[in-house]
């Protein structure tokens, strides 16, 4: 498998959706950022797809 790396802009984007999400709902901010941080898991251990 290889390692996923994530751009500074990338973290950035991902930390404002979150917070956007969290000033109405913190519950599903946690959920919709634990669903994408594994979503990405699936692209690393089939990188040529």
């Amino acid at each position: 498998m290889l390692p996923v790396f994530w751009r500074a802009a990338a973290r950035a984007d991902l930390a404002a959706i979150i917070r956007f999400i969290a000033n109405e709902n913190p519950p599903a901010a946690r959920r919709m950022r634990e669903l994408i941080e594994t979503s990405v898991l699936p692209a690393a251990e089939h990188p040529y797809l």
